[in-house]
């Protein structure tokens, strides 16, 4: 049969052990169970090393402004040097 342009075939079950049935459904709904049980630990441990990352992410985040208002205030130390030295070199040379 095709439906859609999608090749499929129906699945036959055999009415012969109705209690077979019952017995591969109850070890599929297991098995369900046991995938889904495993798939929530899964996305836990992933919730988990989210967090973590974007605590990490924040952490260096402030160690990097740090650093940059500490080049920023050498910057500016460095600039008032300079400008002194040049004062000074200026200075000398018009007394000499």
């Amino acid at each position: 049969m095709r439906r859609n342009n999608y090749p499929y075939q129906l699945l036959t079950q055999t009415p012969t052990d109705s209690s077979k049935i019952a017995v591969s459904q109850d070890a599929l709904e297991e098995e369900n169970e046991r995938s889904a049980e495993e798939l929530k630990q899964k996305i836990g441990a992933l919730k988990s090393l989210t967090i973590d990352i974007g605590h990490e992410v924040r952490y260096q985040d402030k160690l990097l402004r740090g650093i940059d208002e500490d080049m920023d205030r050498t910057h500016g130390f460095l600039s008032n040097t300079m400008g002194r030295v040049v004062r000074l070199v200026f200075i000398d040379n018009i007394f000499i």
